[in-house]
This record gives structure tokens, C-alpha cells and sequence, in this order.
């Protein structure tokens, strides 16, 4: 008698099915996984330099003025050494992005605007990031004008994330 070794076709079809369905399913999330990592990485860029910009308050008394493009390295200049640890001023995690709209954002910056009045000091800190469902709003940062701070509630096709300080 005689014994059958291996697999038949049909087996090794429905193998090749069940693979092709797992990798279809995992392919997109494994795929995001570095844009998501860079756009955490923004976030807490942006909240490292929230907490500089309120160190320069606690020792000007005032919150810096909105100086050429916005971007954080024009702020802080040289005093960066005494706000920001080792002196370094956090670089977007993507350097040089050509698909940024805002300037600071396409030299590796943040973009900052005081919007604030002396009864309610306000400021914005914004970027742009990877992946679209990160953004929180569809408002340029570089238009927001007066006191009143833009709309962070947006949920799709987002083009800026803005955090309202």
C-alpha cells in the first residue's frame, strides 16, 4: 500500500488564502507605523516647546512677540540654550518635507503666533502632520488674525494641527 506524502493542492490553495487575507488586513497598519511614530514624536515636540515658551514667560513677563516666519528658531535664537534641553530646539522628525505648506514646517520647524490680548494671553503651535487623520484643523495658522483661536475640532480631510496654549 502505497502512502501519500505532502499536501494536495487544495490544502496548500486555502493555506495561501488565509495568509493572503492576514497580510491584507495587518498590510495597512504596518504600513502606517512610522508616520504614526513621527506624528507622536511632533506632538510631543510641540508640547516640549509649550513648556519653553512658558519658562520665557515666567522670566520676561511676556509671552514672545510673532517675529519673521513664525518658526520657533526665529523666537528663540541664541536663549534657546537656557529653554530647551541640551540647548536644541526640537526638529520636525521629517526634516526638509516638501509636501508641507507652511514654511517653518518645510525647513524642520514648528510654527508659533501669539494670539493673545493682556487679559487672555493665548498662543498657537502648529505643524503639519503625516497622516491627515492626526490634523486637527483646516484653518492656515498663518491667517488666524486678532485674539479669537482657530478651530481644532475638524475630523476630516484636516490640512494642520494646531494646539491652542
Amino acid at each position: 500500500m502505497k502512502t501519500k506524502k505532502g499536501f494536495t493542492l487544495i490544502e496548500l490553495l486555502i493555506v495561501i488564502a488565509i495568509i493572503g487575507i492576514l497580510s491584507a488586513a495587518l498590510l495597512p497598519t504596518i504600513l502606517n507605523a512610522p508616520g504614526k511614530a513621527r506624528d507622536s514624536a511632533r506632538i510631543l515636540n510641540i508640547s516640549s516647546i509649550a513648556t519653553a515658551i512658558e519658562a520665557w514667560n515666567a522670566d520676561n513677563g511676556a509671552y514672545p512677540p510673532n517675529v519673521g516666519d513664525g518658526c520657533i528658531s526665529e523666537i528663540f535664537g541664541a536663549k534657546a540654550i537656557n529653554y530647551f534641553s541640551g540647548g536644541n530646539i526640537p526638529e520636525d522628525p521629517s526634516k526638509g518635507r516638501s509636501d508641507a505648506s507652511l514654511t517653518c514646517v518645510q525647513n524642520g520647524e514648528y510654527y508659533y503666533k501669539y494670539i493673545g490680548d493682556p487679559a487672555v494671553a493665548q498662543y498657537i503651535l502648529a505643524t503639519e502632520m503625516e497622516l491627515a487623520q492626526t490634523n486637527n484643523s483646516t484653518v492656515d495658522p498663518t491667517s488666524v488674525s486678532g485674539t479669537t483661536p482657530p478651530d481644532t475640532s475638524c475630523t476630516s480631510d484636516c490640512t494642520y494641527y494646531i494646539e491652542v496654549q
